[in-house]
């Protein structure tokens, strides 16, 4: 795979901001991972860590990530302020600018999967990990994109097949790994740059591949059946029993798996509430 280009990718980006940091590896265990040695080092300047490949990719709930060749799996450094709501919303900026930037590089509709998937045609292409860290004076935003760009003659396991894609076809020209890192950082920066969020709650909502669906909640040893409603102000899936009453899932608290036929709701602990 030829290796990512520095010079692509600042020419693509805005000018506001041409001061960030460029730090590129051919393999590293995980992009997250480094930019949090980083932060605790004392560095303060936005930094972008990008890797062709990651030994020890994580997704969320310390899953792993699987990160081979002919993908792109990036870590951008910030700093936020605490006094700010950029913690609650990160995630969702982040999928939204994946989505919109997967989509602009491929030509092909991206759905999201509440809460940091990403899916072309039911097959996840892209998964985001946001993390914060308090380091001294400083507080730091570390939001690692995993994408598959382009397929390769082995690009995923057998247990993988049926549920991952990737973003371009064979024939793709190169420089798409590079655009598509350009185009989340335009998109991404610009929305965290600001406090008025509504635009990505509605894109968000509008991309929800979730919604309207019907899921099976599974706690414990009790089944039911739900209708997935969409989202509420917070981000929160809202979901309804067959009795009407509805129910806000927080994503640290259950696991979605989107099966062939059904889509499974895996309670982990206790949900925001019902009403």
């Amino acid at each position: 795979m030829i290796p990512i280009e520095e010079k692509l990718i600042r020419s693509l980006l805005k000018e506001e901001y041409s001061d960030l940091d460029i730090l590129l590896y051919d393999s590293i265990s995980s992009t997250n991972d480094m930019a949090k040695e980083i932060a605790k080092s004392g560095v303060n300047n936005r930094t972008l860590l990008i890797a062709n490949q990651q030994l020890s990719g994580r997704g969320t709930k310390g899953r792993s990530f699987f990160s081979p060749e002919g993908g792109v799996y990036f870590t951008l450094l910030d700093q936020y302020s605490p006094k700010t709501d950029t913690l609650t919303v990160i995630t969702p900026i982040a999928a939204v600018s994946a989505a919109d930037a997967i989509e602009e590089i491929s030509g092909k509709n991206a759905d999201i999967k509440w809460v940091n998937d990403i899916l072309i045609s039911g097959k996840k292409v892209c998964g985001i990990l946001c993390e914060s860290l308090h380091s001294g004076k400083h507080c730091h935003t570390i939001t690692g994109v995993g994408a598959n760009v382009y397929p390769t003659e082995n690009s995923f396991p057998e247990e993988l097949r049926q549920t991952a894609a990737c973003i371009c076809d064979m024939n793709a020209p190169e420089g798409q790994r590079e655009r598509f890192i350009a185009l989340f950082l335009n998109s991404y920066l610009g929305y965290t740059g600001t406090n008025e969020h509504k635009s990505v709650h509605d894109k968000y909502e509008e991309k929800l591949f979730l919604a309207g669906k019907e899921a099976q909640v599974i706690q414990s040893d009790q089944s039911q059946i739900v209708q997935i409603i969409g989202i509420d102000d917070e981000f929160k899936l809202v979901i309804q029993y067959e009795d009407g009453v509805t129910e806000k899932l927080l994503s640290d608290e259950v696991t979605i798996q989107n099966r062939t036929n059904n889509i499974l709701i895996i309670k982990e602990g206790q949900t925001y509430g019902r009403d």
